[in-house]
């Protein structure tokens, strides 16, 4: 079996593999982050050694959520629905 501690370090470490190609074409040198992972510690120092800041946000839930409510919208726009 594993330690706790050796899970949760592959759990990070599997989460930031994973966002690292969508980061990857993230030109600037400061990132902020929004939802569960902005509260994070061992993301955002995994992040830092790409990064010159990583600046979680106040409140990283409601930016997280306000987030993925704009992202929703813009991607119906133009669409007809249904109600």
């Amino acid at each position: 079996g594993c330690t706790p501690e050796a899970l949760a370090a592959g759990v990070n470490w599997s989460l930031f593999k994973r966002l690292e190609p969508m980061l990857s074409s993230f030109e600037h040198h400061k990132l902020l982050l929004s939802g569960g992972v902005a509260v994070s510690q061992a993301l955002k120092i995994q992040l830092e050694t790409k990064y010159e800041t990583v600046q979680p946000l106040a409140d990283p839930a409601y930016n997280g959520a306000i987030g993925c409510c704009a992202f929703g919208l813009k991607a119906l726009k133009g669409r007809e629905t249904h109600v």
